[in-house]
């Protein structure tokens, strides 16, 4: 997933706080 995109970046750190949970609940 490599997006160089500058409006895009609200989507990967949204997609990196939910993983960062899901880690977390592990």
């Amino acid at each position: 997933m490599m997006i160089s995109t500058f409006h895009d970046g609200q989507l990967c750190f949204s997609n990196v706080y939910r993983l960062t949970l899901m880690i977390f609940r592990l």
